[in-house]
């Protein structure tokens, strides 16, 4: 276990980006089993819904480093996309191309797309989709329920440690 991320950014920005990327890549690459920080901001003085998702679109890339970029073989290079498609020509209505473009990892949350687009939406920050999705988790959460006699179980472990450590009075 590492604690990692947890940016001294005050909010999520360039800095808590890049400072969580390099954190984050920092302790993927030592082979951590367990990284703690995400959605920390302010070195740990502030917790963010919003940092929270981004810091897992960072480890979600981080971790499908850890799978490779696949094969190389003639078809995964799409050789003979490349020869039917020839110079100048695109990509997009290839079958090749829609049968692999999704392999490869993709955010949810960095804007991608063209600048008409992006200006037209409000030139919304990476920030403002986070937000938006923390929000929705919150209220559309429901958590897989406790198994039968686990409520008693953890009320009675509670209770014996406060017998022994906790001060009458």
């Amino acid at each position: 276990m590492i604690g990692t991320f947890a940016t001294g950014s005050k909010t999520s920005d360039w800095q808590g980006g890049a400072e969580n990327g390099m954190s984050g890549f920092a302790s993927w690459m030592s082979g951590v089993d367990l990284a703690s920080g995400a959605g920390l901001l302010y070195a740990a003085r502030v917790f963010s819904h919003a940092q929270l998702v981004l810091d897992c679109e960072l480890w979600d890339l981080l971790c499908s480093l850890s799978e490779g970029v696949g094969e190389f073989d003639a078809d995964a290079l799409a050789v003979d996309v490349i020869d039917a498609v020839k110079p100048g020509g695109h990509f997009l209505d290839q079958d090749h191309t829609l049968a692999n473009m999704r392999r490869v990892w993709q955010s949810k949350f960095f804007d991608r797309g063209n600048w008409e687009d992006w200006e037209a939406a409000g030139r919304p920050a990476p920030k403002v989709k986070a937000t938006a999705r923390a929000k929705e988790l919150i209220e559309t959460h429901q958590p897989y329920p406790l198994p039968d006699g686990a409520a008693d179980e953890i009320r009675r472990i509670v209770e014996e440690f406060e017998k022994e450590h906790v001060p009458v009075g």
